[in-house]
């Protein structure tokens, strides 16, 4: 859905979260009806926003919006 796009789902240390250097860990799979009902595909990097200060997780969630 967003293939120039640079997004990541998941940083193995603070710093390359702050450099927004990471890896696409997840997998959102769907059959040929799935991909017509997409709307939107997106990594919720809000979910891991205090990274940095320990506050939350080092992995964001992989989200698809169906209509």
């Amino acid at each position: 859905k967003n293939p120039g796009e640079r997004v990541f789902s998941w940083w193995w240390s603070k710093g390359f979260y702050a450099e927004d250097k990471g890896l696409r860990m997840d997998l959102v799979l769907g059959n040929g009806l799935v991909t017509e009902r997409l709307q939107s595909a997106w990594i919720d990097r809000e979910h891991c926003s205090g990274y940095e200060e320990n506050k939350r997780r080092d992995h964001a969630p992989a989200v698809v919006d169906l209509v």
